[in-house]
């Protein structure tokens, strides 16, 4: 862990994360008193996480079946529970560990055959759009030091990270938001109404205009779907064509967890895809969870889908589809479920019931809160929380990695240290544990850049031939 805790009465540069965006430009610490004290920039996301995490740390150590045991003991009984040849084990909450904690929970499930599932939070459109055509090679700073057009893509009440437009739009640029709400309703908590040009539309319009948009960005010179484009999109279409940087924001219309994309979200990502090959161009998802960034990615990176996967043979092998974890857990198809706790959300309310439904299947849980899902433990490991009194690298909305350092002192180990102890125990066994049933074996799909299926037999036809 790195970092050092602020002497009374003084503020110290700090990355904040309450939100996606790991504020780095504010300052935290206490005052002689010792009560806590922010720098005025610190938004109320900020504020109020760094209260909880003071206020509401897990007390007390490791506990098997609610009792207490000593940290040893319950590390010897979750390898052996990993160990069982025929558990299903599903490793849920990536999102909320550092990045060097996300590589040993990788360790730990290629060491016993493990389904990983993604975010918690749900795999929306966004991320199976992005699996689909691939991500903007555009950053933000891209669009926060040059004017330009932002747009944000937003659902009626949408969260929108309070100092998002502050830190990261251009004050010069334009600004438009799109979305299917009424005219009489707010675009989004956090945004300021008052500074935007909007446009309420149909699925329908809006489609037909991302049809048009990501035509023009090709260089293919279109028609309207139905005759002329209402004259409400053309300063729109003007801005876009004009404008030396667009991005665009998407809050709040990842929709239901799915395996099928969302025609409107993939359209706005062609478009944006389309446009990046001739100037700065990116689409930014924008997620309630702090490193939901860091899971997306490595998950995308490992399996070349979003999705949740299962390893078999120490080899990495993606889902058929994207799933998030919160699909098998409402299943119940896991046998043992390693949840990583997540300081700064509860899970939903049917997860909550399918834990309390789950019968013999184990839950351990890695918390640094007390939360529900802790209390509904079978073994409970705690650990510190980064941010709090763990650093660590998170990844900002963006995917720029920045450094956190811990606000507090404790005797908690990190969850990249429990996670590195449980998967050198697993490696140092030297015996395969995991035997996956047929509906846990992967689908296997040729590698990203490979020659595609029927490949072997196609060449050798041609050498018959």
């Amino acid at each position: 862990m790195t970092g050092v805790q602020p002497a009374p009465g003084e503020l110290t540069s700090r990355v904040c994360r309450g939100c996606p965006l790991l504020c780095d430009d504010v300052e935290i610490g206490r005052t002689v008193a010792g009560e806590l004290a922010f720098s005025a920039n610190v938004c109320g996301h900020g504020i109020r996480f760094v209260r909880e995490a003071a206020d509401h740390q897990l007390t007390g150590g490791c506990r098997l079946n609610g009792k207490p045991v000593d940290a040893k003991s319950a590390i010897d009984t979750l390898v052996s529970w990993l160990q069982d040849p025929g558990g299903q084990r599903l490793f849920a909450g990536l999102e909320h560990l550092t990045t060097a904690g996300q590589q040993q929970l990788v360790r730990v499930a290629g060491a016993v055959g493990s389904w990983i599932g993604a975010p918690l939070s749900g795999v929306g459109p966004a991320e199976i759009s992005m699996t689909r055509h691939g991500r903007s090679t555009a950053s933000l700073g891209e669009f926060r030091n040059q004017p330009g057009l932002a747009v944000l893509f937003a659902e009626h009440g949408a969260f929108v990270p309070p100092r998002l437009f502050e830190r990261f739009v251009h004050p010069e640029s334009s600004r438009w938001a799109l979305g299917t709400w009424e005219p009489n309703q707010t675009i989004a908590a956090g945004a300021q109404a008052s500074a935007w040009s909007r446009i309420g539309a149909s699925r329908e319009e809006l489609l037909a205009s991302l049809r048009w948009l990501r035509a023009v960005a090709s260089g293919v010179k279109v028609p309207w779907a139905k005759g002329e484009a209402p004259a409400r999109w053309t300063k729109l279409f003007e801005q876009v064509e004009s404008s030396p940087a667009v991005v665009v924001f998407l809050a709040g219309c990842q929709g239901e967890v799915s395996s099928a994309p969302d025609p409107l979200v993939d359209g706005l990502h062609q478009w944006i895809q389309a446009l990046n090959r001739h100037k700065p161009a990116a689409l930014v998802p924008l997620d309630a969870t702090a490193n939901s960034a860091s899971a997306t990615g490595v998950l995308a990176w490992t399996w070349g889908s979003a999705g949740g996967g299962t390893i078999v043979d120490g080899k990495l092998a993606g889902a058929a589809h994207c799933e998030s974890a919160t699909v098998r857990i409402g299943e119940g198809s896991y046998n043992l479920l390693f949840w990583i706790d997540g300081a700064d959300r509860e899970p939903a309310r049917d997860v909550l019931e399918s834990l309390r439904q789950r019968g013999d299947r184990k839950l351990v849980v890695l918390a640094s809160r007390n939360s529900q899902v802790a209390e509904l433990a079978d073994l409970l490991l705690p650990v510190a929380e980064p941010g709090w009194d763990d650093g660590g690298d998170f990844w900002r909305l963006d995917e720029l990695p920045l450094r956190l350092d811990r606000l507090a002192t404790s005797q908690r180990p990190s969850a990249a240290t429990v996670l590195r102890d449980i998967a050198d125990r697993l490696a140092s066994a030297k015996k395969k544990f995991f035997h996956p049933p047929p509906s846990m074996v992967p689908v296997v799909r040729e590698p990203l850049g490979g020659e595609g299926p029927g490949a072997a037999e196609k060449k050798q036809k041609k050498g018959e031939r």
